[in-house]
């Protein structure tokens, strides 16, 4: 059977390019609203992006803070700790009056001390034993101002060392005092060493050298 279209052929057309352009403008819509979604996502991921970086900035800015807070509570630590040990030395250690007291009371009347010397390792620790090479060229350092080593470069304390140097009548003078001080809480590792003869006032002397550490007490 053979269909007979009595429609004109220009309405036809008409038709097919009003489908297509319905169908280009829905397309076109399509793409717009797409665009506008992708632009919403987008603009919002800026935002969160900004806000982040903000926060990041602050928290950068903290840091900053606290590492400067941290680097000067370290510093004062350890001045603090500085402090402590010199506190805990002055009030620990052996007093000079006590030790010389003790000392003058058990010299014999035949033995004469001729130098005394201490040497404490708890202040020759802060103490700068490096010597400039020529003062013309290095400026001279404050006298007052000590030179305070790293806290792994401190040595261990062991005590206070007293050298006495003199002259007796005998060497059994030298040991008597050398047994007196052996005797006395205040002193301890009392080591004798005799030297050569001399001539005191026209007499013969024992010369001799004593060394011993100083036993740390309450100062109190």
């Amino acid at each position: 059977m053979i269909d007979c279209d009595f429609i004109p052929a220009h309405y036809h057309e008409q038709q097919a390019l009003r489908r297509a352009v319905k169908i280009r403008a829905f397309c076109v819509g399509t793409m717009f609203v797409i665009m506008a979604i992708w632009i919403f996502v987008h603009h919002h991921r800026l935002s969160n992006a900004e806000s982040m970086l903000s926060e990041i900035r602050l928290q950068k800015d903290q840091i900053r803070i606290h590492a400067a807070k941290r680097a000067a509570m370290k510093m004062e630590k350890a001045r603090l700790h500085d402090r402590q040990q010199l506190i805990d030395q002055l009030s620990n250690h052996a007093s000079l009056v006590l030790v010389y007291s003790d000392l003058s009371r058990r010299l014999p009347e035949t033995v004469v001390l001729t130098k005394v010397s201490l040497k404490c390792p708890s202040l020759s620790a802060y103490v700068d034993k490096e010597e400039p090479e020529s003062d013309a060229l290095i400026p001279r350092a404050n006298p007052r101002r000590a030179i305070v080593p790293e806290e792994d470069e401190i040595p261990e304390i062991i005590g206070n060392e007293l050298t006495m140097t003199g002259i007796a009548v005998s060497q059994g003078d030298v040991i008597q005092f050398a047994a007196a001080l052996e005797k006395s809480p205040l002193f301890d590792q009392v080591y004798m060493e005799a030297k050569d003869p001399t001539l005191w006032a026209g007499r013969r002397a024992q010369r001799f050298e004593l060394v011993c550490e100083l036993v740390p007490h309450d100062r109190n």
